[in-house]
């Protein structure tokens, strides 16, 4: 696993890589962000660069070192996750012994702990000293979605890498291209995915899959989306009801309209400035074709907001959706 294999996050990779070249990594990481964002891909990555014979800050991917962490077996690389629900202190106990004896084929011993937010408590504290001083040549990579999941102790002994969600263009260019997936599919894929690449892969259809999840529930959406201000609120008040009892999470159904809702902000701008190429007609496909108003939109995205907030504090699931479809169809 090289860091060119690493999709996104090019200004973490840049400083981890200087940092391997110039023999200054941290003995401590804590590479966070949200689940899908690449933590455990990239804590593999460093560990590759770390343990490559070639010494250039990446992995060869050609030397034996590398060729023993690809198939998995390299005697250096020391790998903790859950047991179940935690990770467990005999676990944690295992680590440290084997910090008592050298790296076995090299001057460097990776630790990975990943999702080390589910350290239990005895674990996590039978970690401390051994992150706050490891033997030579031992580095600490642990992962966790946020550092408000460990104990503030461990924390203090990692230097974190914080990974942002992955932007939609980027999103948009591995469905389409890497994976194949229609435009039109990638479009909701890439906009109900939270900034998450392996929560959009996961939504990919498949010959598997029957029902294309996200997508058939995305089209819809859109289409409802698009004919809300001709409603009359009797059939508002029945899309929300329908849009409350769908499996989907709520965040994603709102990630969704977020997408549809700034999209006609760009379509709007780009139509004043008669760029694109395209009428605004074309451009404004997901939401009814009528004059932007820039307040206007961004009083609705205020309104998604608000229903963020409420789904997330438990309300009521029907009236929350009643709540904000009606603000969007400019009755509230």
């Amino acid at each position: 696993m090289a860091f060119e294999q690493v999709i996104g996050h090019g200004r973490q990779l840049d400083l981890l890589r200087r940092a391997i070249r110039n023999d200054a990594l941290h003995h401590g990481l804590l590479i966070t962000g949200i689940p899908g964002v690449g933590k455990r891909t990239l804590a593999r990555a460093v560990a590759c660069a770390l343990l490559c014979e070639g010494r250039t800050g990446d992995a060869c991917l050609t030397c034996a070192a590398c060729r023993r962490m690809e198939r998995g077996v390299h005697p250096d690389v020391v790998e903790v996750v859950p047991e179940g629900k935690f990770i467990k202190i005999e676990q944690i106990r295992e680590v440290r012994k084997t910090l008592l004896f050298s790296p076995v084929l090299g001057p460097h011993r990776v630790i990975l702990i990943l999702e080390a937010q589910r350290m239990n408590l005895d674990a996590g504290n039978a970690l401390l000293k051994s992150l706050e001083e490891p033997p030579e040549g031992n580095f600490f990579i642990l992962t966790a979605p946020d550092e408000r999941a460990l104990l503030p102790t461990i924390v203090s002994r990692c230097r974190r890498i914080e990974l942002n969600p992955l932007p939609l263009r980027l999103l948009l260019d591995v469905l389409i291209n890497r994976e194949g997936v229609p435009r039109d599919s990638a479009s909701v894929i890439a906009a109900t995915s939270g900034g998450s690449l392996g929560r959009a892969l996961e939504s990919v259809p498949n010959e598997e899959k029957k029902d294309a999840g996200i997508v058939a529930v995305g089209e819809r959406i859109s289409a409802e989306l698009q004919g809300l201000r001709e409603s009359d609120i009797k059939i508002i008040l029945s899309i929300a009801k329908r849009w409350s009892e769908l499996p989907e999470e709520e965040e994603r159904l709102l990630d969704l309209v977020r997408s549809r809702l700034r999209q006609r902000l760009l379509d709007g701008k780009a139509g004043q400035m008669g760029t694109g190429g395209s009428s605004r007609e074309e451009a404004c496909e997901d939401l009814p074709l009528r004059p932007v108003d820039a307040r206007e939109v961004f009083m609705q995205l205020e309104a998604v907001q608000e229903a963020s907030k409420a789904f997330r504090k438990n309300a009521n699931k029907r009236l929350v959706w009643e709540i904000l479809l009606l603000r969007l169809a400019g009755h509230g």
